[in-house]
């Protein structure tokens, strides 16, 4: 899955997605220039929060909070998807 939320409004609201508001709270994470530069513990948290989750479910979670997200498709499986 890729996700973009690169601002401070689209992180907390990904956070409230994954049910992590504590991600939100997080000194480490508390603006974009912290976040790239404790990027590595971010994504090990995504990414093991996301290891747990339906991916479609995350993905229509993430929309509906208008996080810009989506899969991260082989080519056959993105011939295969009718959009």
């Amino acid at each position: 899955m890729v996700i973009a939320a690169g601002s401070d409004h689209l992180f907390r609201a990904l956070s409230t997605v994954l049910e992590r508001a504590d991600m939100a709270s997080d000194p480490r994470f508390a603006s974009r220039r912290l976040r790239v530069e404790n990027q590595a513990v971010l994504k090990s948290i995504i990414e093991s929060v996301l290891a747990q989750a339906a991916g479609s479910r995350t993905g229509w979670s993430c929309w509906s909070r208008r996080v810009p997200a989506g899969p991260l498709n082989d080519v056959q499986a993105m011939m295969a998807d009718p959009r």
